[in-house]
């Protein structure tokens, strides 16, 4: 994919080849979606952008797009990417192609390049089998690209950490934490499509994509996630969290899923799992 645009600009993907593409865009990202973030959360977005261009299981090369300047020695101006994705819609799949880390230098806003960018993504999506493209960005921005709002994301429950009693001494909890590896995916993936299909819609996961998640996301990174197995008092697994490692906003601990399989219940297990995820955020954060 290569395009000629106004100014001199030229719109090309990862997969064309050009090495100062690839090594500028991490830099880029960190820089003009961190803007005004401070130094630690803009190298996350670095990290999480490398993560995407080397690691990612269906992002390959052919989805990531740049618009650079040739005048300016290649210097990049705008990009995005495409994450292709499966969905569920009532037990219905869904191809989906999901556009992420959208961005403009300021010294080249206000030109149409976002507006050029999406044009390929979204061909790239039609060419994919994309049934629907959905991007969880700015409320009513995207609508100018053809989008429009369609499901409400953000916080759905709020927990103080410190409302639960501290346990009497000598307390043993009949479920603790531990962090999940490779050879839990079999089980996550039964837990997750269980609760899929008490959900109107949620996003699948293949056997590669559950890897990346435990394993292929670097630690450094802004999307990463501590996936943990709620374990009984027998040592069997019976559900799991999905914890954001990196910590955006101090004192906030984002749990994006907690769920528990027929092996036990949320009533049985919501107390012990609440002690742990505290002791886990004191281990990793500090005492608040």
């Amino acid at each position: 994919m290569l395009k000629h645009l106004p100014d001199g600009l030229i719109l090309r993907s990862l997969s064309e080849g050009f090495a100062s593409d690839q090594q500028q865009l991490p830099a880029f990202y960190a820089e003009v979606n961190g803007e005004g973030d401070p130094p630690h959360q803009q190298a996350a977005i670095a990290v999480w952008a490398q993560d995407l261009i080397t690691n990612h299981p269906t992002t390959t090369l052919d989805d990531i797009f740049v618009i650079v300047d040739p005048s300016q020695q290649d210097r990049i101006a705008s990009a995005t990417l495409l994450i292709p994705q499966q969905w569920s819609y009532a037990g219905l799949p869904i191809a989906v192609g999901r556009p992420e880390l959208v961005g403009t230098h300021p010294d080249y806003r206000s030109r149409g390049l976002v507006r050029a960018l999406f044009e390929v993504v979204h061909e790239r999506s039609a060419a994919l089998g994309h049934q629907l493209q959905v991007i969880t960005g700015i409320p009513y921005f995207y609508r100018q690209f053809g989008y429009t709002m369609a499901v409400d994301l953000g916080s759905h429950l709020t927990f103080p950490l410190h409302v639960p009693a501290q346990p009497a001494p000598g307390y043993q909890p009949a479920f603790h934490l531990r962090p999940a590896t490779p050879a839990d995916t079999p089980a996550l993936a039964r837990w997750h499509d269980a609760f899929a299909r008490t959900r109107l819609l949620t996003a699948l996961r293949s056997p590669d994509e559950w890897r990346y998640e435990i394993t292929g996301r670097s630690p450094a990174s802004a999307q990463c996630m501590s996936y943990q197995i709620i374990v009984n008092a027998a040592g069997e697994g019976v559900g799991y969290l999905e914890l954001y490692d990196f910590q955006w906003e101090s004192h906030l601990i984002n749990c994006s899923a907690y769920v528990v399989g027929d092996e036990s219940s949320y009533l049985e297990t919501f107390n012990d799992v609440m002690l742990a995820v505290r002791q886990w955020a004191i281990a990793r954060y500090g005492e608040c």
